[in-house]
């Protein structure tokens, strides 16, 4: 499974870094982090896929 930094994270979701901060303690927020070690925080690549779905179907339904 696949780890990215929140700055790779803000890139690939086209947000700050602080939103990505924000998601990620956002109970409804598909994105979910891993914090193995104190002080680093990565997200779980397939949380950022299945985000990015979720956008992509909301767009299209409305």
């Amino acid at each position: 499974m696949k780890l990215l930094d929140v700055t790779q994270t803000a890139k690939r979701l086209s947000v700050s870094e602080s939103t990505v901060r924000r998601m990620i303690t956002d109970p409804d927020c598909p994105l979910q982090a891993c914090r193995l070690h104190k002080g680093c925080l990565r997200v779980l690549e397939p949380s950022i896929d299945a985000l990015i779905s979720a956008r992509m179907v909301e767009k299209a339904v409305s």
